[in-house]
């Protein structure tokens, strides 16, 4: 038998708990432990450093959860989603998904978020439009903007950036303080940190208009009563946060 067939086999028998016959011919107990000890000695180590990677990786779900709960769901997941990674840091990005039809609604949206501030995190700043370059334009409004990469905007009905920040603290007088209502959250890198930028709901569909490059003045021809108030916060902040890296 290959070696890619042998550990293949091997990790099939990990996640059903149950020892294949390949192994048995090939597996070499040590110790005081006989063959079914050795084999459940490496299924329990593999189970609890995946189940710690989704720990550190999704601290909201866990602090949402619970101990009990949260393990529950990592080995289930584990189960269906054996690490194939060489970065265990990359470990649960298929979470979403599966926890979309959990009883708590917005678990799956937490889930993405977590995702989306590690992908930030651990990227590099890209170099953006100059804020002088801005303050010498004579008609901004035929402006197309390109975005940063480095970032991600959530439209949730739920105050999902409010719960992620609670994340280690699970007290019901943390939680009460929370104001449930919807949240446009714009996060992104600046300035070597994930920084967040909250939008009105008039702003958040703004801005996916220029994010297609529609120019400034036909993004607004969408919006003939748009808040002029909210139009130059936004715009302002795009340029103070460094979000804009190319003109045209």
């Amino acid at each position: 038998m290959k070696l890619k067939e042998l550990q293949e086999d091997f990790l099939k028998g990990i996640l059903k708990n149950k020892l294949p016959k390949s192994i048995e011919k090939t597996m070499l107990p040590g110790g005081s432990l006989d063959l079914e000890g050795c084999f459940n000695t490496y299924r329990n180590d593999y189970t609890a450093r995946l189940s710690s990677v989704l720990g550190d990786n999704f601290e909201s779900l866990w602090t949402i959860l619970g101990d009990k709960e949260f393990f529950e769901m990592t080995l289930k997941y584990i189960e269906e989603n054996p690490s194939r990674l060489y970065d265990l840091g990359e470990y649960g990005n298929e979470l979403p998904s599966f926890l979309k039809d959990h009883e708590i609604a917005y678990l799956s949206e937490l889930a993405s978020m977590e995702i989306e501030f590690r992908r930030l995190f651990n990227s590099e700043v890209e170099e953006a439009v100059d804020p002088k370059v801005f303050a010498n334009l004579e008609d901004p409004t035929s402006l197309k903007m390109i975005f940063t990469k480095k970032h991600f905007l959530f439209q949730s009905k739920y105050p999902l950036y409010k719960i992620w920040e609670k994340r280690g603290d699970n007290s019901e007088e943390s939680f009460s303080q929370i104001e449930w209502v919807p949240e446009n959250c714009l996060m992104y890198k600046s300035t070597d940190t994930v920084q967040v930028m909250f939008l009105t709901n008039f702003q958040a569909s703004l801005f996916l208009n220029l994010r297609e490059q529609l120019s400034l003045g036909d993004a607004l021809e969408k919006y003939p009563d748009a808040p002029g108030e909210e139009v130059s916060d936004l715009f302002s902040r795009m340029v103070s946060h460094s979000l804009i890296t190319t003109i045209s």
